[in-house]
C-alpha cells in the first residue's frame, strides 16, 4: 500500500515539476474565476518590456499584456483602448479586440486584456506570433518577437489539453 501511495505521489510531483503545462487560477472581485498560464517575457529593450500570457474564463480566451515603458510610464487607461494587431508567422494579421485594462493590486503595473474571437483560436493554436502592433498613447509600436514567438501557441495547447480538468 505504501509503495502505491509513493508511486502516486511521485507521479503527481513529477508532472508539476517537469510538465510544460501549468495553469493557475484567480478569483476576480466580480466573482469570475479566471484561469491563466504563467507570465512570460515576450519583448525587451532598454526602453520597453512586454510580458504576457493567455487567460480564460472557460467561455472566452484573452491575451493579457503588461507593457512597462521605462521612459514614459502609462498614466491613464484611455491611452491604450485600441485593438491589438497581431501578425502570425503565416503572414496573416488579426485584430484582437480591446477588452479591459487595470493597474495591478500590489504594484503599478498596467494590465491589458484583449479578446480572441472564436474564429481566431485555430490560427493562434497552429502558428507562432511574429509581431504585435500596439498603440500606447499617441505612439504606435511594432514589437517583433525574438524571445518566445511560440509561447502563446504553447499556452493554447496547454489549455486545450487541460480543458477537461478546468
Amino acid at each position: 500500500m505504501q509503495k502505491i501511495l509513493f508511486a502516486i505521489l511521485c507521479f503527481c510531483c513529477t508532472g508539476k515539476v517537469f510538465g510544460q503545462c501549468e495553469i493557475q487560477n484567480r478569483l476576480r472581485p466580480d466573482g469570475t474565476m479566471y484561469y491563466h498560464a504563467p507570465l512570460t517575457l515576450l519583448y525587451q529593450t532598454s526602453d520597453i518590456e512586454l510580458q504576457g500570457n493567455l487567460v480564460t474564463d472557460k467561455e472566452s480566451y484573452f491575451l493579457r499584456l503588461i507593457p512597462i515603458q521605462q521612459s514614459q510610464p502609462i498614466r491613464t487607461k484611455d491611452a491604450v483602448k485600441k485593438d491589438l494587431l497581431v501578425k502570425l508567422q503565416n503572414d496573416s494579421v488579426y485584430a484582437l479586440k480591446y477588452y479591459d485594462s487595470w493597474y495591478g493590486r500590489k504594484d503599478s503595473t498596467f494590465n491589458l486584456l484583449y479578446l480572441f474571437s472564436k474564429e481566431q483560436l485555430n490560427s493562434f493554436l497552429n502558428n507562432n506570433i511574429q509581431s504585435f502592433n500596439i498603440v500606447i498613447g499617441k505612439t504606435a509600436r511594432v514589437l517583433i518577437f525574438k524571445l518566445h514567438p511560440d509561447i502563446i501557441k504553447q499556452q493554447f495547447a496547454c489549455f486545450k489539453s487541460s480543458a477537461t480538468k478546468l
